[in-house]
């Protein structure tokens, strides 16, 4: 909290006046993130022509968030959430915006035809998410090892991408 108050120009008791502790502290920091995170998936988004050039496009700029900002993504990833934000609901969670952003696009392609129409929206986003994030946490620790199974992290991401395009149709 110390290096934090000095950062901001403000003695360490002064940020208890905003925040009640660090995990409250630190959760601000992850929603801001999650929100920056949310519209980098969003201008991705823009000016794609279908629902699957958004998904692969969304998908794309979420691992590349992810990948850009290491130490940020593992924060806000593992990061407890305080029980005052986790009094609200779901969608008052800070990553809620880009998961309804994944389902919002995933009903865009159920209703023009391009995915399959037994797939439940939701459910789809949340399965969308869990691969993007496990390519994440993948190429993160890969990064990490002093030894690479792999070297060619686009390769990775393009298949993944191509797998999970073929699941939706």
């Amino acid at each position: 909290m110390r290096a934090i108050a000095d950062s901001v120009g403000v003695s360490p008791p002064a940020i208890y006046m905003h925040f009640d502790d660090k995990d409250e502290l630190f959760f601000e920091c992850c929603s801001r993130r999650f929100r920056e995170m949310a519209e980098v998936m969003a201008e991705a988004a823009d000016g794609q022509a279908s629902p699957m050039e958004k998904i692969r496009s969304v998908g794309r700029a979420y691992i590349e968030f992810g990948l850009s900002r290491p130490e940020h993504y593992e924060v806000m990833m593992l990061g407890p959430i305080p029980a005052k934000a986790a009094a609200g609901g779901p969608e008052d969670l800070p990553g809620a915006g880009a998961l309804i952003m994944a389902a919002d696009i995933v009903t865009e392609g159920i209703e023009t035809g391009d995915f399959r129409s037994d797939l439940d929206p939701l459910a789809t986003a949340v399965a969308l998410w869990a691969s993007v994030h496990g390519a994440v946490i993948v190429l993160l620790s890969k990064r990490k090892q002093p030894v690479k199974l792999f070297n060619d992290e686009t390769a990775v991401v393009e298949q993944l991408l191509d797998i999970i395009g073929r699941g939706l149709v």
